[in-house]
């Protein structure tokens, strides 16, 4: 007979904040100093697109498509993720996912692994 055990925790809080006061909640099984968590969500705030207008949704949705190889080179994805990269829906996307988003550089290094 396999047994198997399942905890559940159910944890219910309740905090006034005001505005332009942020909360971080983290839950793990391991424990973390609460300085190392401000450091990792402050690092990965810094990486992200913010999406606080139209135009950075657009570049937070083009770079879902672009992929950075470890040898350093780049591509457009076809179809996300099934398709990898296939050269024809590469180019047909390439301007709209760089050129559109403001990054001739980007667009110049795929052209150039091609």
């Amino acid at each position: 007979m396999l047994l198997t055990k399942t905890f559940m925790f159910q944890v219910i809080f309740e905090v006034n904040i005001k505005k332009g006061e942020s909360i971080v909640f983290a839950a793990s099984t391991s424990e973390i100093k609460t300085t190392t968590l401000k450091k990792l969500f402050d690092e990965e705030v810094e990486e992200r697109t913010p999406r606080d207008n139209f135009f950075h949704c657009l570049v937070n949705a083009a770079h879902q498509f672009h992929i950075h190889e470890k040898n350093d080179d780049r591509y457009i994805l076809a179809g996300y993720p099934w398709f990898k990269c296939r050269a024809r829906d590469m180019f047909i996307a390439l301007p709209g996912l760089t050129l559109s988003i403001e990054e001739q550089e980007y667009f110049e290094l795929v052209i150039k692994n091609c």
